[in-house]
C-alpha cells in the first residue's frame, strides 16, 4: 500500500477458514501433553495453519493470586497479549490438542489455510461465557447473577476455587474468570468482530452438578454468541462429555445429545469411548479433534461422501417380543472390540433397568430383549458414568449415551 510519501508492505497474508475453539480444560489441554504428540509435532511446520492463542495471565490452580493479578482481573485484563503465529513444533506443543487435530484435518481436506483461535479456561462454567444482557433478561439465568459465590446454581467446586484464588483481595467486588459473564466480557466480546466460520466447544464438567440447568444454559450460550457475531446460523459444534466415575454424567451426556435436534446447525462429537474412570482429562485427543472435523466437513463444507458421526438412535419399537432400535449413520454397525454388544438396558413401568441378555445387530437395527423385563417401556445405552459400551459404525465412530421410550 503506497502513497506519494510512504509505502507499507504487508506479507504472509492468508485467506482461509477461521474457527474459534473454546470451553474449559479439555479444550485447553495442550497437544504436548497428549497421546501421539510426537508424530504430530514432527510435521507441524508443514501444516498450513495459523494459531491465535488466548492464554490466561493466571490459571485457576488451587492457589491465592497476588494483588497485581487481582487488579488486572478487575479491568478485564485477563489474557496475555498475543498475535497470529504460524504453527511450528514449539507453539503447537503449547496449543490446544483438540483444536490442533481439528485444524489439521480441515487444512488437509480443504487445501486452504486454517486459522484457529483458542479461548479456553480450565474449570470455567458455562455461565462465565454468556453475555450479561442475555443473563439479566432471562427468567431463569438471571438468578445466577445474584451473589454468585454463595449461589447453588454455580457448582460448589467452581465457587470454592474462585474464593481461594481471590482470597488476598480486600475488594468486595473483586472479579474472577469464573464469575457469570466475565469470560464473555474479557475474552469473547473483544474478538466478536473478527470473522469466523464457526465454533467448536468442549465444556460441561463444571456444570454437571445441575443437568436441568445446563439444558437451559447451553442453547442460551449458542444464541448469545451468534448474536455477538451477527450470524444466526453460525456453526456451533461441541464435544459430549466423556466417561468418568461421576454419577450425573450419563444424564448429562443424554441432555447434550438432545441439543442436536433442538438447536439448528449444532452437532456433537461423542467422546465417551475415550474416557478414563478417574481422570477428567483423557489424553487421547486426536480422535476427538478429528470427529469434530468430520462434522464440520460434512455439514459446513458439503463433504457428503464422508460419515460425520456415529450411530444416532432414531426410535425403538417392540415387535414379536423383541425391541428393535433404529439408527441413523448405522451402516456397518459392529462392536469396537469384536466382543458381544455391551451397554443396552431395558426397563418396564417400574423404571428399574436390567441389562439386555439377547442382543444382535441386523443392518441399521439393534434387536434386544431381557428375561427380567417382560413389558419393556424404555431402553437406554451406555448409561454408566464410566462406560465400556462398544457400538460403532463402519467408520469406527461410537454411538452416544441415550435413553428413549419404546413404542408398541
Amino acid at each position: 500500500v503506497k502513497s506519494e510519501d510512504e509505502k507499507i508492505v504487508f506479507d504472509d497474508i492468508l485467506v482461509g477458514e477461521v474457527w474459534l475453539c473454546s470451553g474449559q480444560s479439555n479444550m485447553a489441554w495442550l497437544l504436548g501433553n497428549s497421546n501421539g504428540a510426537e508424530e504430530f509435532l514432527a510435521k507441524a511446520e508443514s501444516k498450513n495453519i495459523r494459531l491465535y492463542d488466548m492464554k490466561p495471565r493466571v490459571v485457576t490452580d488451587d492457589v491465592m493470586w497476588d494483588s497485581t493479578e487481582l487488579v488486572r482481573l478487575n479491568s478485564h485484563d485477563y489474557y496475555i497479549p498475543t498475535k497470529w503465529q504460524k504453527m511450528n513444533k514449539e507453539n503447537a506443543a503449547a496449543f490446544s490438542a483438540i483444536a490442533s487435530h481439528f485444524g489439521a484435518m480441515l487444512a488437509d481436506s480443504l487445501d486452504v489455510p486454517v486459522g484457529l483461535i483458542c479461548n479456553a479456561v480450565g474449570g470455567a462454567p458455562i455461565e462465565a461465557y454468556i453475555d450479561r444482557k442475555t443473563m439479566e433478561h432471562h427468567n431463569v439465568l438471571v438468578d445466577i447473577l445474584m451473589n454468585w459465590k454463595r449461589n447453588d446454581f454455580v457448582q460448589d467446586w467452581v465457587r470454592g476455587r474462585a474464593e481461594k484464588n481471590i482470597k488476598n483481595s480486600s475488594n468486595p467486588l473483586q472479579r474472577h474468570p469464573y464469575e457469570p459473564c466475565y469470560l464473555f466480557e474479557a475474552g469473547i466480546s473483544p474478538i466478536a468482530s473478527y470473522p469466523i466460520k464457526g465454533v467448536i466447544w468442549y465444556q460441561g464438567e463444571s456444570n454437571a452438578h445441575n443437568v436441568e440447568l445446563y439444558a437451559v444454559q447451553f442453547p442460551v450460550l449458542v444464541d448469545s454468541w451468534r448474536r455477538a457475531w451477527g450470524n444466526d446460523d453460525m456453526p456451533f459444534h461441541f464435544v459430549q462429555l466423556s466417561s468418568i466415575n461421576r454419577p450425573s454424567w450419563p444424564h448429562f451426556r443424554d441432555v447434550q445429545r438432545c441439543f442436536v435436534s433442538t438447536i439448528d446447525n449444532c452437532h456433537m462429537a461423542v467422546s465417551s469411548d475415550k474416557g478414563d474412570p478417574v481422570d477428567v482429562h483423557p489424553r487421547d485427543k486426536k480422535p476427538i479433534g478429528e470427529r469434530l472435523a468430520r462434522i464440520a466437513l460434512y455439514y459446513d463444507y458439503d463433504f457428503k461422501h464422508i460419515v460425520p458421526e456415529g450411530p444416532a438412535v432414531q426410535n425403538a419399537k417392540e415387535s414379536s417380543g423383541l425391541v428393535n432400535i433404529c439408527f441413523e449413520n448405522g451402516d456397518g454397525m459392529h462392536t469396537s472390540d469384536g466382543k458381544e454388544l455391551r451397554g443396552f438396558e431395558l426397563a418396564d413401568e417400574s423404571d428399574i433397568f436390567y441389562a439386555a441378555d439377547n442382543v444382535s445387530i441386523e443392518g441399521n437395527v439393534i434387536k434386544l430383549s431381557s428375561e427380567k423385563v417382560k413389558n419393556p417401556v424404555k431402553v437406554r445405552y451406555a448409561w454408566q458414568p464410566y462406560t465400556t459400551a462398544n457400538l460403532v459404525n463402519g467408520e469406527e465412530l461410537p454411538a452416544s449415551t441415550f435413553v428413549i421410550e419404546i413404542s408398541k
